[in-house]
């Protein structure tokens, strides 16, 4: 049998293409989901969110964003989203003795 952590993405009231198994994890339970399925993270960070720069308000909010986020407890309350790179390793052929690894 296989597990696969990441199979069910819907659509939520507030946001669209939520994976609904994974929601509301903070990103030590996410490492940990990745670790039980034998992937290698190859990257795994959080993105925040975007402002548009036409106005100078927006361009503040930003800049202010921005300064908050590089904290990195609040960069994950306050990311939007979760950038996840897995890499898992494949054996080759019986008796063959290597390891390919596919991305």
């Amino acid at each position: 049998m296989r597990f696969e952590p990441f199979d069910e993405v819907v659509d939520t009231p507030y946001r669209r293409g939520v994976t609904r198994n994974l929601n509301g994890m903070d990103v030590a339970a996410f490492r940990r989901v990745v670790g039980a399925s034998g992937l290698r993270v190859v990257d795994l960070h959080i993105v925040g969110t975007r402002f548009p720069d036409e106005r100078l308000l927006h361009r503040l909010v930003a800049w202010v964003y921005r300064a908050i986020t590089t904290v990195p407890a609040l960069r994950e309350i306050l990311g939007q989203t979760v950038v996840f790179v897995g890499e898992r390793p494949y054996q080759a052929a019986a008796g063959s003795g290597a390891t390919v690894r596919k991305r």
